[in-house]
């Protein structure tokens, strides 16, 4: 087995071997093998960061306080 440096250039037409997709160690990219495909999610944009942060504030108040002590 070789260890990879980096993402092959061909993924499209490329499978990668489980002990392939292992050498590739620590990313800084979050992805996942899936039929022999490496597959790597996008970073979520600033819309769907700022939806999670309203969400959290509007949950807040249903949680129980003895839960959640930050609840007011």
């Amino acid at each position: 087995m070789t260890a990879m440096e980096q993402l092959p250039t061909d993924l499209d037409t490329h499978l990668c071997t489980v002990g392939e997709y292992a050498a590739l160690g620590e990313t800084d990219y979050w992805s996942e093998l899936q039929e022999g495909k490496i597959v790597v999610s996008p970073s979520p944009t600033s819309e769907h960061s700022m939806a999670c942060s309203e969400l959290g504030v509007q949950l807040r108040p249903q949680l129980r306080r003895t839960w959640c002590p930050c609840s007011t």
